[in-house]
């Protein structure tokens, strides 16, 4: 066997190194935590588990934040089970409470220090729930998102977002209503005209059970909305599956969101059940790119095994090994065969060392952000785009629908027969009395009775032996209906408003005939939910019929919809005796429709901008949107259009490895840091060597350098 074959197979060559990574998740909620374990591989993000934790916090709770801690460290213990590798780095999920101008509270950083001290991890960042869920539905549905969030738990978190904007975020203690405190948190946002059609709701556990609740409130009563919101529910922990996503794309922009999952191969992870009786529970998802045949991926691709051979032949040419070698050979074999195969190990362990290892530099810098705002005006009185004044035209288009739906009735009523009796009324005064129709007379429990006709009742007189009472009889009717009014006769009576000292009754033949019973009644909130359900299952069937109308390019954004009610004929009035009842319905919905190429091309103009000197433009981190500021009365429409851009300092990569190649790490982020731009780097060195010999590669093609915003 040729020597250096023998040594290709007892020296380590170089392998493909698998690129998978992975992480803990730790999703802060209200009175639970959810973490997890999830990695990238490749291109994919996969979340391995993740487990559900409760604790209650302290009365002095974020200073005392123990149980938080114990709760965190029990959810990612379970979590990893006995996955490996384990990982080193933790991303962080928080309340949006705990920020103050998107940055931790004070109090609330020192938590997150004591989780990382705690645990003893390396801590990777830190994102709200609604910003990560807002930028997972965002590369979902392609477009920013605009609806109102809430999460369901106590307190109650409601956040307003536009366009991909949080406006505002609320708590809101719960009560036996829902719907009521939500509708609380959004009147806490005085200075937003126009609230998002959509409510999306999320929680711990499935929320299908309390749509009704919500899709049946009157949400028009007092919120500024332009038409009844659409009420949909989230995923189940779509927290923490937005919060893995958000960190695996800001390491990887190309990974994506899938909903089904896979099975996990037993080599990659054993799954550990916990016992039924803790709230712990595995859940196995695939988060895949969709983007076939793009190039992410930041490791090494298509290394092959090499001899050591292999490697002096690629070298030789280049000039390393001198051109001597066949007298270096022979002085070598001069030595003995037994120091030959010594030699060649050491210089090819340090030919290897010199030339062999990679490194991929990850540079953080500070971005200088770039906007712009304009109103774009979709006006239905212009035919042609004015880009001089920002207007393009506009079309109005109405419909109208009609429809039919039956509920239930929910309301209680008694309904029933007073009792009806004689009265004997005594006057004890010396002056004759009339006491008209309906006066009134009080029994026992404050039953009260009507005369059915005015009765006149003498003054008293004297007899032999006293003073005899002057009394009178009449019929009357107890006031309320039921089986309390059936008086036996003899019971005693008074006359509202006399004195019993001058006159009172009693009865004279007993009070029968009172019965009552419940009855189902339809009430004006039945009335109300009935409405609001049909009216939503007409506007959509509306705006199918009314976007089958447009053609080219053209469309209507379901904000500038206005609703009328044409005419409505309930089958049963508010108070009605009945089980169920129906409603028929006639609505009108006019809307402004508008070319969607002629909008896109006025807010493209905002990129047109001037870069300051030191930075460059690169259009990949641009966004351009366009939002529904206002629908005025005669159909305009206003659009709110921004452009948002990152300008990154310009550096000059090349020169930047020439002075970082073989350099230690800790000399390599002290050089970078020079740099008045440069926040911070990410340094990965393969292979991993121990601390003395780690540098960076010799060869400057060698080292990955990567700018990033952080």
């Amino acid at each position: 066997m040729a020597l250096l074959d023998y040594l290709s197979k007892i020296l380590p060559s170089k392998r493909k190194e698998n690129p998978s990574e992975y992480y803990f998740g730790l999703d802060i909620r209200h009175g639970f935590v959810i973490g997890s374990v999830w990695g990238i591989e490749g291109e994919k993000v996969k979340i391995i588990s993740l487990v559900h934790r409760n604790f209650h916090p302290a009365e002095n709770f974020p200073e005392n934040a123990h149980s938080l801690v114990e709760a965190a460290n029990i959810a990612l213990d379970e979590a990893l089970a006995d996955f490996q590798p384990e990982p080193e780095k933790i991303l962080f999920g928080v309340p949006d409470s705990w920020l103050a101008d998107e940055e931790l509270k004070p109090n609330y950083s020192k938590v997150l220090k004591q989780l990382v001290r705690e645990l003893d991890i390396i801590p990777l960042a830190y994102v709200s729930t609604t910003h990560a869920i807002c930028h997972l539905r965002e590369r979902q549905e392609g477009v920013p998102t605009t609806a109102i969030l809430v999460e369901i738990a106590d307190p109650l978190s409601v956040a307003v977002v536009k366009a991909g904007k949080v406006l505002g975020s609320k708590e809101i203690a719960r009560s036996e209503s829902l719907p009521r405190d939500i509708e609380k948190g959004l009147l806490s946002f005085p200075d937003i005209e126009v609230l998002p059609a959509k409510i999306l709701i999320f929680g711990k556990g499935k929320m299908s059970h309390l749509k009704e609740e919500l899709v049946s409130f009157n949400w028009m009563g007092q919120l500024p909305f332009l038409h009844l919101p659409k009420i949909e529910e989230l995923e189940e922990d779509v927290s923490i599956k937005s919060l893995s996503f958000a960190g695996a794309s800001e390491i990887n922009p190309h990974v994506h969101l899938e909903h089904h999952t896979i099975p996990i191969s037993p080599k990659q992870t054993k799954t550990h059940t916990a016992p039924q009786t803790q709230e712990t529970a595995f859940v196995q998802g695939d988060i895949e790119d969709q983007y076939a045949g793009t190039a992410v991926d930041t490791y090494e691709k298509n290394v092959q095994p090499q001899s050591v051979g292999n490697v002096l032949d690629k070298l030789s040419p280049a000039g390393i090994i001198p051109k001597r070698m066949p007298n270096l050979m022979k002085w070598l074999r001069g030595l003995g065969f037994t120091l030959v195969i010594p030699v060649i190990i050491v210089i090819v362990l340090i030919l290897a060392y010199l030339f062999l290892p990679k490194a991929t530099v990850t540079v953080y810098v500070d971005p200088k952000i770039l906007e712009k705002e304009t109103q774009i005006v979709a006006d239905p009185k212009i035919t042609t785009t004015d880009e001089a004044n920002k207007q393009i035209a506009g079309k109005i288009v109405e419909i109208s629908v009609n429809g039919t739906s039956k509920a239930g009735a929910t309301g209680k009523k008694q309904i029933g027969d007073p009792a009806k009796g004689a009265v004997i009324i005594y006057n004890k005064t010396q002056s004759s009395k009339t006491f008209p129709q309906g006066t009134v007379l009080v029994g026992q429990n404050n039953l009260n009775f009507a005369l059915d006709t005015s009765i006149t009742v003498a003054s008293q007189s004297a007899v032999e032996g006293g003073i005899s009472f002057g009394k009178s009889t009449g019929n009357a009717t107890a006031l309320t209906i039921g089986p309390d009014g059936n008086l036996a006769a003899g019971k005693e009576l008074t006359i509202k408003g006399s004195s019993p000292n001058d006159f009172n009754a009693k009865v004279d033949s007993a009070f029968s005939g009172g019965v009552s019973k419940d009855v189902t009644v339809v009430t004006s909130d039945d009335q109300k939910k009935l409405l609001a359900s049909l009216t939503g299952d007409l506007k959509k069937k509306a705006q199918e019929e009314i976007q089958g109308k447009l053609t080219g390019d053209m469309k209507i954004l379901e904000e500038t919809f206005v609703e009328k009610v044409l005419k409505q004929s309930f089958s049963k009035n508010a108070g009605d005796q009945a089980s169920e009842f129906s409603l028929t319905l006639n609505l009108s919905l006019k809307g402004t429709a508008y070319s969607d190429s002629d909008l896109k091309s006025i807010v493209g103009k905002l990129v047109e901008t001037t870069v300051p000197e030191g930075f460059e433009l690169d259009l990949s981190r641009t966004e351009t949107q366009a939002t529904v500021a206002k629908v005025e009365k005669d159909g305009k429409i206003i659009f709110t259009a921004k452009f948002k851009a990152k300008l990154m300092p310009k550096m000059d990569l090349e020169k930047i490895k020439s002075e970082i190649k073989f350099k230690k790490p800790d000399m390599v982020e002290a050089i970078l840091k020079s740099n008045e731009s440069v926040i911070g780097a990410d340094i990965k060195i393969k292979p991993e060597l121990p601390g003395p010999l780690q540098r960076l590669p010799l060869l400057p093609q060698n080292i990955n350098l990567e700018i990033s915003s952080n």
